[in-house]
């Protein structure tokens, strides 16, 4: 009777269970049949019971059994071996492939790392830049407003040394102009009163005079009329002479 064809999965739990091949072969030597069975489990041995072989007898079910099992196991042995290939070929692929996506993914990294490092060097270089611009722009500007201020305090100090000139020109000027007034109105008071002076002494002379003439006049009346005339006409004469000399005076 052939024995049950053993699964995938219970050869390779026997392979487990057995270890190494020199082992399982050693195994399938001591247990006809082969490998487990479908059922999991190893078939079980042939009641011993003894028979009387001829000694040219057919093959007997035992080497069938054995021929089965060892075409099995070859069999089973093939499978495994393309299974092996086909796992490490996979795992080699997939090795591969994760190798590759690893490089890539590093690549990736390590290229957006050197882009970032880039364009933070740019960054940086372009703000170090743009500070330098305007450091040197807000220095200009300041150097600009120091010269600017310098040249109003230096303006600022000529006009007030030319108003503080000014000032003391006007002052020495008017000074002048008072001492030149003072002067002229203290000369000309002198010269009006050296002239009222003359003219005073002129009109006391010019009075002088007239008394005399008119003393005269009356001496002169006195003789030739006598002296009742001279007596009744002296004082309006005195009178009329009184009268004149003010006049005079006042010519």
């Amino acid at each position: 009777m052939t024995p049950n064809r053993p699964t995938r999965a219970s050869v390779h739990a026997w392979r487990r269970s057995s270890g190494s091949p020199k082992r399982r072969r050693r195994i399938c030597a001591r247990r006809p049949g082969g490998p487990p069975s479908s059922t999991g489990s190893w078939p079980s041995r042939p009641p011993s019971r003894s028979v009387t072989t001829p000694s040219r007898s057919p093959p007997s079910a035992k080497a069938k059994a054995e021929d089965e099992g060892a075409r099995i196991v070859e069999k089973a042995k093939g499978e495994a071996s393309t299974l092996r290939a086909e796992a490490q070929k996979d795992a080699q692929s997939k090795r591969e492939e994760a190798d590759s996506l690893f490089e890539e993914t590093r690549a990736k990294a390590a290229q957006a790392a050197a882009d970032f490092e880039t364009n933070l060097a740019k960054r940086r270089e372009q703000s170090e830049r743009d500070l330098a611009s305007r450091q040197a722009k807000a220095e200009k500007r300041l150097a600009e407003i120091e010269h600017r201020a310098e040249q109003l305090r230096l303006e600022a100090e000529k006009l007030r040394t030319d108003a503080e000139r000014r000032a003391r020109q006007t002052v020495e000027t008017a000074q002048r102009q008072a001492e030149d007034i003072v002067a002229d109105a203290n000369a000309k008071a002198d010269r009006i009163r050296s002239e009222s002076e003359r003219e005073l002494a002129a009109l006391t002379n010019r009075r002088d005079s007239i008394n005399a003439q008119l003393t005269n006049v009356r001496e002169m009346l006195a003789t030739l009329t006598g002296a009742a005339v001279a007596a009744a006409g002296a004082p309006g004469e005195d009178e009329t002479v009184s009268r004149g000399v003010p006049a005079q005076q006042s010519r």
